[in-house]
């Protein structure tokens, strides 16, 4: 008996003792921040390229594809690096990101009737970032590992600069990596491995450097400023999902709002 009441006290401290999560509200609400700039700007190209709406021909200049769209998409990418110092369990995260990414790819295909396939896309950028991350992690020695991430950030870099002086001819296998192949290729959403993946490994440097410990570097942030981070904090907490199923809620909107003859 005495034994078994032990067990139970020792089950109780290791519960008690076990460290609560925190999150850190900054990454949140910057991922959030980027994942509401990119789903305003898929809305506004369902309006204009799916629906045919002669709106919001400013996405088509060179000023909104290099100055927003950019911006936002290195920011997401650079946070979910961040982030991946925090992860447990980086390598399912990536695995099972993967799989979203890839049902994706086969749904758009299969409705192609109704809507552009997406072949790659910025999960799969993810997703596949997240898996080297996971292999990085084997390296024992922190020097080392930050190391083989700088480089891999500088790599991704380099291709990606060096693709973009080739011929916008080139093979459909080299898709995922090559950003001129978009020429050849009817698709949407479309975001090449590389440089993108760039972000996301000199996020993971930035993080070990920034965050050694995953708590917030504004713990005395003022009440007001945290309420209004709050809707981006909530978005970034679930991105993933919002970045999945939006798509689908615009499109089944605007669709509806058709039928109803007020689109």
């Amino acid at each position: 008996m005495s034994q078994t009441k032990t067990d139970k006290e020792d089950r109780v401290v290791v519960a008690v003792e076990r460290p609560f999560r925190q999150r850190i509200v900054e990454l949140d609400a910057a991922r959030g921040f980027a994942v509401i700039m990119m789903i305003l700007h898929h809305f506004i190209f369902d309006l204009r390229y799916v629906f045919d709406l002669p709106v919001f021909a400013f996405q088509d200049s060179e000023w909104f594809i290099c100055a927003l769209r950019a911006p936002f998409l290195a920011l997401f990418l650079m946070v979910s690096g961040i982030s991946s110092n925090f992860s447990r369990s980086n390598l399912r995260r990536g695995i099972r990101l993967l799989f979203f990414a890839l049902s994706l790819t086969v749904i758009t295909l299969l409705m192609h009737n109704f809507m552009t396939p997406i072949y790659f896309n910025i999960l799969h950028v993810l997703a596949l970032s997240i898996i080297i991350y996971a292999l990085t992690e084997r390296v024992s020695d922190p020097k080392r590992r930050s190391a083989c991430l700088i480089m891999s950030a500088l790599l991704a870099f380099l291709i990606g600069t060096v693709f973009l002086q080739l011929s916008a001819t080139v093979p459909s296998w080299l898709l995922p990596l090559n950003p001129c192949a978009v020429a050849e290729v009817e698709m949407s959403d479309y975001l090449s491995f590389f440089p993108w993946s760039g972000f996301f490994f000199l996020g993971a440097v930035l993080g070990s450097l920034l965050y050694p410990k995953p708590l917030t570097l504004f713990p005395n942030l003022p009440r007001t400023l945290a309420l209004l981070l709050k809707p981006f904090s909530f978005v970034g907490r679930y991105a993933i999902y919002f970045y999945i199923f939006h798509q689908p809620f615009i499109l089944a909107c605007l669709y509806g709002l058709r039928i109803l003859g007020l689109l």
